[in-house]
Parts: C-alpha cells; structure tokens; sequence
C-alpha cells in the first residue's frame, strides 16, 4: 500500500472506508528506534488479529529530554516501521496528541500492548484503555511470541472454542448468572479487602533450543535461548487479587536471598503491600522449567521444606493477629512447603472467627502430598480432582461423593472442584442441611480448548473467587467469573496476573 505514512485526518477516513468493507482495525503503539525480531513478532501478532495494522510512532517531543539524544529522527523510525510488508499504516504521534484521542478517533477493535503495560506500566496506559472502553475495542496484552514457540497468535475470541463458549452461556443462564451483572459488580472489588498468606514461589522459564543427542551419552543436548523469572506460589495469587481491583497485602517467609528480592519487587510493582519474614535457614522457593518449542521437558526445584522454626512461627503468628482485623478475608494458598504449619493454620482459624473473617483456601500437591482437609470450617476451598482424592485416600468414588466427604470431613460452607481441561463444578451447602443431603452444583465448563501454559488457572480462580465472595456474591457468579480469568491466565507462557480490565474486555467478547 502505498504513502502508509498518514496524518490523523487522513488516516481516520482510510479506517473508515476499511471498516465499512468489514475490515478489523488494530491499533499498536512504540518507539521503534531500531526495528529488531522483538518487534517484528509483535507486530505480526498484531497483525493477525484483524485487518488493517495501524501502528503508532511516539513523536520526539513526546519523549523524556534525556531520551531524546538516544533516539533517531522521527523520519527514520517511521521509515523502520513503514518498511515492514505488513504494516498497513503508520501515523506520528506529535504535539498535543496523544495516544488516548487517536483511539476516540480510529475506534480500534484491537488496542495491542506488550504484556509489561498490563503489569508494572499499568499506569501508563491507564487513559488510553479508558478511551478504548469508551468506543467499545479489546485490549490484548502480548509479547509477540518468542522462542518459546511459534503457536499462530490468536484474538481471546479466536482462542475460545465457540461450542465450549456456548455451554458456558448456557451454564450461566440455568444459574441466573447474567454476564452483564458480573461486568458491574467488577467495580465492587476495590471495595475488598484481603490478606494472602502462604508459601513464596519464583517460577522460572527457561526457553531452548534442541540441538541433538549427545555423544557422551544418551541425552538430548539443547541451547539455552531465553530465561524469564516471574512471582509464584502465594505471591501471584496476591497479585491477581490486586490486579482485579482488590487491596492485598502478602504474609510469607521467604529466604535471604536474590529471589526474595525479586519477591518483594514484583509485589511491590504488582500493587502488593509485602510482608516478608526472612528465614536465613531455608531459601526461597524456586523452580526452574526448561522448554524446547513451548513443551515443558523438565523442572528442576530449588527448595527446603522443613517445618518453621519456632522462633519463626511465632512471628508469623504475631503478625495474623496484628494484621487480622484489617481484612475482610484471608487467601491461604498452601504448597506444603513449611509455612501453613498446624499452629499457624489453627491460629488463623481462631483469629478469624474472631473478627469475623472469610476464609478461602487452597492446598496445592503437585510433586508434593497434603491433605486440603487441614483447613477446617473454611468459607471456600478450591482443591482440584487430584488434590481431593488424595485427600480422602479414594482413587475410584464419583465426584459427587468426593463432594459429600469434603464437606462432611471439612465443614466447608461452599466447594470449587477444579477437573483440568474439563473446567470446574461448583458446590454450595443448603443453610442447616445434614451431610446426607445433595448440595447445590454446577458444572462450568473450560473455555479454552488449547491451553498455552496451566500453570496459573488455579491461582487466577483462587483470587477471583476470594474477591467476590468478600463483595457478596453467590458462588455460582464466582465461579463463573473464576472461570474467565483462568482461560485468561493459561493464554500466557508463565503466571501473569489478570487485570479487572481484561476481566471486563473478556466478558464483553462472550456477548
């Protein structure tokens, strides 16, 4: 296409005329000082999600002084971009402009961003999503892709298998759960207020190139390309609860070590109060996996699970009973590593029918066992199938009665049974029903098909779930909700925390 560089005016009558032929705009914004493979995926993804690429050039006034002197002419970076075969139009930043009124003018279907402005850079994008909510366009939080694979980029609704979409309405209306209803009680959650505790986790994900068998021995021998770290354990369940509009703040303990550094630097950016107490007897937790074209092929943990010091304990029991009153719920999110010790677990019990606080929780045994029963007369768990049965010792019992034990042996008051790629049934107790008697249930099913990485449904639901219970909602609308953030989670290479605004664009492409 030729003069792909367009003023504003100019490039709002060519979006026009291609809407009206049905063409989908898509809107992405940069510096673009040196065009390298980074940008290229991410534009292609870009690309691939509509019709018509549009890519925004920051003009040099825009930039800070100290900046400016680092950077090429503006002629020369919109050269790099018009250059790229498949970009459809580029248009200059200068001025008084901003990116937020070229959205009010070009009403975009698709604003894509890279997934750092969905995290640390929040803020920055902060009135562009605004103006992008105002004219009813998607924002898509994405890297671009790199050697972790090369997966066909896909929009959130490309990515939803429409059958499964189709139940999932379904499932809603059988419930009376309202999509529309569950995007307005999203502004309630900033009225939450929660305390996660529980077990620190740095994943970190390791891309490789596989380059053949070895000659020394039977091994494969692969390059290592890439390596990103990201918050997990309890502390992403913390960061989802903040993304989504609630204040969180994270009690754990946690090495003297870079990785608690890290720690407490992503929760910090992440909107978390941290409250990290140093053991200097166990380090923090951290997990290594290695992936050759986005398949996991090992993982490898660093870790010391021994119970807490006394000393240790105590301090973090002081802490629960300090903090306790503040909150209106507490998310335990336990990997059995030591910290949820039988002391802390029954002081917090005691601490919160105290001061009247809800209780959410979950166990999680991956490589590990544990027994989700240890949390007693909780208000919600969230175990999945696995973790139930090894619970109750039984391999071979119907869900239904895998749901019956958990109540009756927990005296839990409502149940999210997480069944992997077959989604989730939810169970809620009848007020002054015996143990015999049938509990409310329903089945919700996944609404992703090919999931990128499972690694953070779990925590995404847990957050999502604790959130709305605290605000007053039924679990039939909280497990709807718990189920769209985590087909928004396994869309990422990592656990990435989901944004109440990504929650809402979401909600809107199910309409």
């Amino acid at each position: 296409m030729a003069d792909k560089i367009v003023g504003l005016e100019n490039l709002v009558a060519r979006v026009d005329h291609d809407r009206r032929g049905g063409q989908r705009v898509v809107l992405c914004q940069g510096h673009f000082n040196v065009v390298h493979p980074g940008h290229v995926r991410f534009l292609q993804y870009a690309k691939n999600l509509g019709d018509r690429l549009v890519v925004l050039v920051i003009g040099t006034d825009h930039l800070p002084d100290d900046f400016k002197p680092r950077y090429f002419s503006e002629r020369d970076r919109l050269a790099n971009v018009e250059a790229l075969h498949f970009v459809d139009y580029v248009h200059l930043l200068e001025g008084a402009s901003s990116p937020e009124t070229v959205i009010r003018s070009l009403r975009p279907d698709y604003y894509v961003l890279g997934q750092e402005f969905g995290q640390e850079y929040a803020a920055v994008v902060a009135e562009p999503l605004r103006a992008l909510k105002e004219v009813g366009g998607q924002v898509v939080f994405h890297s671009g892709g790199s050697e972790f694979g090369d997966q066909a980029p896909q929009s959130v609704r490309e990515v939803l298998d429409r059958e499964r979409t189709l139940q999932f309405l379904g499932t809603c209306a059988r419930q009376n759960v309202e999509i529309g209803v569950l995007k307005s009680k999203l502004a309630d959650f900033s009225k939450c207020r929660l305390l996660v505790i529980g077990d620190t986790i740095v994943d970190s994900y390791v891309s490789c190139q596989a380059m053949g068998m070895s000659s020394e021995a039977p091994l494969v021998v692969a390059r290592e390309l890439e390596r990103r770290n990201y918050l997990g354990g309890a502390g992403i369940v913390a960061a989802h609860a903040s993304a989504l509009g609630a204040y969180c703040e994270y009690l754990t303990v946690v090495g003297e070590d870079e990785e608690a550094e890290f720690t407490a630097e992503r929760l910090v950016a992440n909107g978390v109060e941290p409250r990290l107490i140093i053991d200097d007897s166990r380090p923090t937790t951290f997990k290594t996996r290695f992936l050759i074209e986005n398949q996991k092929v090992f993982r490898l943990s660093r870790l010391n699970d021994h119970p807490l010091l006394p000393m240790i304990e105590n301090r973090l029991i002081a802490q629960l009973t300090e903090l306790l009153p503040q909150f209106d719920g507490v998310i335990v999110s336990d990997f059995n590593y030591g910290v949820m010790t039988k002391h802390v677990t029954e002081a917090l019990a005691g601490l919160a029918r105290v001061h009247s606080c809800k209780l959410i929780g979950d166990l999680q045994c991956s490589s590990q066992v544990g027994d989700i029963r240890r949390l007693q007369g909780y208000d919600l768990l969230c175990p999945n199938e696995k973790e139930a049965r090894i619970s109750l010792h039984n391999r071979d019992a119907g869900l239904e009665w895998i749901a019956k034990e958990m109540f009756k042996t927990s005296a839990v008051h409502n149940l999210i049974l997480k069944l992997g790629g077959a989604g989730l049934i939810a169970y809620a107790s009848y007020p002054n029903a015996s143990n015999d008697d049938l509990h409310r249930s329903q089945h919700f099913p996944a609404l992703v098909s090919n999931p990128l990485d499972v690694v953070g449904a779990g925590d995404a639901l847990l957050a999502t779930a604790a959130i709305s219970l605290c605000c007053g909602l039924d679990i039939m609308e909280y497990a709807a909700l718990g189920t769209c953030t985590a087909a928004l989670a396994v869309q990422n290479m990592g656990n990435v925390p989901i944004t109440a605004e990504v929650l809402s664009a979401f909600l809107d492409s199910l309409n």
